[in-house]
């Protein structure tokens, strides 16, 4: 049976915040900056189904009786028992990371896929394709313990992330800076400041810092 829309939460973390919350079945949810999640306020029906938007972490409450369900606009994640994180924030892809149990990816385009832990699914929003590799699992996991963690991503991707966390505008000079790649971890630091003079020590780009604009 359909949940009745009256009994739906939805949750928005703005930029610069994340959020913990533990949901009626007892499944703890870590809610990265700019995610929105609508949840019921009680799961009545044979499936625990919540939306999301953005980014988060689930630690699912095992229920044999009923699958917990994450719905995005792209994918369904179907949960049995595990801890998994999912990024719908990403321009062109989904990602799915399992750290631990399993879960199973299914588009319009695709049927179910299941995933093992230390494996990522990245959905193709332009081609509608589901990709599955494996991968170290903290490069994706990172922020929910304060640590931001990235393997050669480019100082556009990473200043996206910062974005976020800081609520700030990013503007490139040009675009050399832009794709200069990176690897390293950062811990969340209160300043901004700390963190990018961590990236300027270690790299050719130079930041200049005016109020909310980088």
């Amino acid at each position: 049976g359909e949940q009745k829309k009256w009994q739906y939460n939805t949750l928005e973390v703005p930029r610069g915040a994340e959020y913990e919350l533990i949901l009626a079945d007892g499944t703890h949810v870590w809610l990265n900056a700019d995610t929105r999640l609508r949840y019921p306020t009680c799961f009545n029906t044979d499936e625990r189904r919540v939306y999301l938007e953005g980014e988060a972490y689930f630690q699912v409450a095992h229920d044999r009786q009923k699958a917990f369900v994450v719905v995005t606009d792209d994918i369904e994640v179907k949960v049995y028992g595990t801890e998994f994180n999912i990024n719908t924030r990403v321009a062109d892809y989904v990602q799915t990371t399992l750290v631990r149990g399993a879960v199973s990816i299914k588009t319009e385009r695709s049927a179910e896929k299941m995933l093992k832990p230390g494996q990522l699914a990245q959905f193709d929003r332009l081609t509608g394709e589901t990709e599955i590799k494996n991968v170290d699992v903290s490069n994706y996991i990172g922020w929910k313990s304060g640590v931001y963690i990235f393997e050669d991503k480019s100082i556009e991707q990473i200043m996206d992330e910062l974005s976020l966390w800081y609520d700030i505008e990013v503007f490139f000079r040009n675009n050399i800076s832009r794709n200069r790649h990176f690897s390293g971890s950062l811990p969340r630091y209160r300043e901004i400041d700390d963190m990018l003079k961590v990236i300027e020590k270690t790299s050719h780009v130079r930041f200049e810092v005016k109020g909310k604009t980088i």
